[in-house]
């Protein structure tokens, strides 16, 4: 069974509340009082962690405040696909709503990613490195990285087809550390074994092409028209006239035509993490 997205959320910012401590997972366990082995599984989000868990973890790592009741919010809320929309707290944009129900709806999702690697495939360090340097609130980011976790429960879902368009320099330009970039680029790997998943490179060969105007989301439906969602910093909005609409659809085609093909995606990605991993990364 695939690990909830909460767990996962909790799992990589316990984690990562850890290290800044310098605290390693058998020492943290000592202070807590339970199993390395649960530490360990909490953080890789194999196990969903239970409210008095993630009170001793955030006690041993002198997490207070705001941050703390944010977290054991998080723990105490349900699994439910929509968890992150049940409680007002999160103050979410209403339009992330709404796109997150289009997604759940969509059969197909076509992904144009020219600024970042997609939200739908970013590990919760890449997320978090993101929000960083668009200066999010550090109070808002562990939700917002949740919400973002919780968002790619729908690639489990064999009935959406899922494709995306990502420009060559996402996958070489480093956001956060090579850790960061050699796990986010791993979970790009892992992801093109999935049957519904096509990722494709646009590659750095190509020159300046069509998509680096805007990147954008085009969803489509078997019983309403398709939609884009565009998005820029802190606005976004959605285009439901069909002109606008096979405009969107036709940077797609055009983009598709001079990507890599899957097969030679993958092995440009794999590429890069080895580059990545050997500290050599080059444009």
């Amino acid at each position: 069974m695939p690990r909830s997205p909460r767990a996962r959320a909790l799992g990589a910012e316990l984690r990562r509340l850890r290290r800044v401590a310098g605290i390693s997972q058998r020492e943290l366990a000592a202070r807590v009082g339970i199993a390395h082995s649960q530490i360990s599984r909490i953080e890789t989000g194999d196990r969903t962690p239970s409210e008095p868990d993630v009170s001793g973890m955030l006690g041993a790592l002198g997490i207070t405040g705001p941050e703390r009741e944010q977290l054991l919010a998080m723990t105490r809320t349900s699994d439910d696909a929509a968890w992150w929309e049940s409680d007002p707290s999160y103050g979410l944009p209403r339009q992330l709503s709404t796109l997150i129900d289009y997604e759940r709806r969509a059969t197909r999702i076509t992904d144009v990613a020219t600024l970042f690697i997609p939200g739908l495939l970013q590990t919760a360090a890449y997320a978090r490195a993101v929000m960083e340097v668009c200066h999010v609130p550090e109070r808002d980011i562990s939700t917002r990285v949740a919400t973002r976790l919780g968002r790619q429960g729908l690639l489990n879902n064999p009935s959406i087809h899922y494709e995306a368009l990502i420009d060559e320099i996402l996958i070489r330009r480093r956001v956060g550390s090579f850790e960061t970039m050699s796990e986010q680029l791993s979970h790009l790997l892992q992801l093109t074994e999935r049957p519904n998943v096509t990722l494709r490179i646009i590659p750095l060969a190509a020159g300046a092409h069509i998509g680096l105007d805007a990147g954008h989301l085009l969803l489509e439906f078997e019983t309403i028209g398709p939609i884009v969602h565009l998005e820029a910093r802190n606005t976004a909005g959605f285009l439901r006239e069909e002109h606008s609409v096979e405009d969107f659809r036709h940077v797609a085609k055009v983009l598709r035509s001079i990507a890599l093909e899957p097969a030679e995606s993958k092995e440009r990605i794999n590429r890069c993490r080895e580059e990545v991993d050997a500290k050599s990364w080059e444009l």
